[in-house]
């Protein structure tokens, strides 16, 4: 099993040997917004408070469709979202404590319920 990235428990997958982490306001902020390609997927760590609460996203300056992972707080997968790009507002049925965004070619290897190890 890999000590980092993100590694899909469920499928036993290596779904990403490396991930970016937006770990400050301004990175959360500007997420993946005025990029050319993705490379890297970035993941979000939300407050704790969020996993009762559901926190939106939006692609405005995104100019590629990205696939949103929201994880629960014991990082399951509680919703899985091709978002386009120009997307005023995505809101996610579900709370989430985590949020993975990655290449949309990555939906084939996740689903709804998956244990990821980031």
């Amino acid at each position: 099993m890999p000590t980092r990235g993100i590694y899909n428990k469920t499928t036993k997958r290596q779904l990403a040997k490396d991930f970016e982490l937006a770990a400050d306001t301004l990175s959360r902020a500007l997420g993946i917004m005025f990029r050319r390609r993705l490379g890297r997927p970035l993941v979000f760590i939300f407050p704790s408070s969020s996993s009762t609460s559901r926190t939106a996203i939006h692609s405005f300056f995104v100019f590629f469709p990205f696939l949103a992972v929201f994880l629960n707080e014991r990082k399951k997968v509680v919703e899985l979202a091709v978002v386009r790009p120009w997307t005023f507002l995505y809101e996610p049925k579900r709370p989430a404590r985590y949020l993975i965004e990655c290449g949309t070619e990555l939906k084939r290897h996740i689903s709804v319920g998956d244990e990821i190890e980031l």
